[in-house]
């Protein structure tokens, strides 16, 4: 008789760095490291725990499938993106895009084997800069909590040494999405024949494509995010980012810690102004002066107000590659182009077969 496996404990990342923790008991717990607790709910059917801490305001970012070797360090981690609507969608496009990459190596199309290997890639890059940056955000948070100054204080601005490792997660994923984007272009571009001039980088692309509107959805699709939709706007902010002025080298640039209601309780959850309301990445105006008090108090102020009105870090880089892993989806399954599961012969074995733990 077949008998069903044991589920994995789950360390689920929610947002501003904190954690539930689904250790397979009666209990789920909200946390903020393992000697933080901050809540328990009775543990509800093993699918339906993302949709319950969703309904408390807090949707999953990721999941880490923890075994003893992942503890110990000794084996990387098992971590999953969520998307905000699609699951696993992340997991299931890369398996999509290895399955194209056995099939063109299989028959011999270099071109297309190569391009899949770099969606395999830029896909496995999303999904690590993900939780490097969730990381951050959780080593800050842990920080604040340990200062017993300021864990009195939600609500106040707050900064340490972590905060610059924030930061430098943040400039990866920008880099490292943009290489994302271009790739979806190139594939685009190639794979639905949408012309013949070589493009492989977004402005190329918004170049050669505006005297072809209304010729492919899916190229129409693009050019209108690239121009002025979602893919514009983080190509702007990439741009400033990595060419214009680092995070965190203009003005001020500190977290907030925000207050998360959760019945009678609040539990502090981190949040790092990316960029303003209005889509700047700075304000000229948050400039830190402080050659007298009452000029570094109004600076201060100011820079609250802008703060609150600004887009988190971490919840724009889960949007954004959520979008991004749709969008390369929707090249795919537009272009036809197939795949299949590598197989595994008798003349594949060349020496004795030794189980080794999974």
């Amino acid at each position: 008789m077949l008998e069903t496996p044991s589920l994995p404990p789950r360390l689920i990342h929610l947002p501003g760095g904190l954690r539930l923790l689904d250790e397979q008991t009666d209990k789920i717990v909200l946390q903020l490291h393992a000697r933080k607790p901050y809540a328990t709910m009775a543990t509800p059917e093993y699918s339906q725990v993302y949709a319950t801490v969703a309904q408390i305001g807090l949707p999953t970012i990721g999941v880490e499938f923890l075994t003893l070797d992942t503890l110990r360090g000794v084996a990387a981690p098992d971590w999953q993106v969520a998307s905000p609507s699609q699951g696993f969608a992340l997991r299931a496009e890369r398996n999509a895009w290895s399955q194209v990459r056995t099939l063109a190596q299989k028959d011999g199309r270099d071109f297309d084997a190569d391009l899949a290997n770099r969606a395999v890639t830029y896909l496995d890059l999303a999904a690590i800069r993900l939780l490097d940056l969730s990381n951050c955000y959780s080593r800050v948070l842990i920080a604040f909590d340990h200062d017993s100054d300021a864990r009195q204080k939600i609500g106040i601005l707050y900064r340490d040494g972590f905060v610059t490792a924030l930061e430098a997660a943040i400039h990866a994923f920008a880099a490292d999405a943009a290489s994302f984007r271009d790739l979806i272009v190139e594939a685009a571009w190639r794979l639905l024949k949408l012309g013949d001039q070589e493009v492989r980088k977004i402005g190329k692309f918004c170049q050669f494509y505006k005297s072809k509107i209304g010729t492919n959805p899916i190229g129409d699709a693009l050019w209108s995010v690239a121009r002025d939709g979602w893919l514009g706007q983080f190509s702007n902010l990439r741009d400033d980012i990595t060419h214009a002025a680092p995070i965190g080298g203009r003005g001020i640039r500190d977290c907030t810690v925000r207050a998360h209601q959760l019945g009678k309780s609040i539990v502090p959850r981190l949040h790092y102004p990316l960029f303003g309301s209005d889509g700047k990445l700075f304000d000229d105006s948050l400039y830190a002066d402080f050659s007298d008090d009452a000029r570094a108090r109004a600076t201060m102020k100011r820079y609250v107000f802008w703060s609150d009105g600004a887009v988190d870090a971490l919840d724009y880089a889960w949007q954004v590659t959520d979008k991004l892993v749709a969008l390369l989806g929707q090249v795919r399954i537009a272009s036809g182009i197939r795949g299949e599961m590598p197989t595994i012969t008798d003349k594949d074995i060349t020496g004795p077969v030794v189980i080794g733990r999974g």
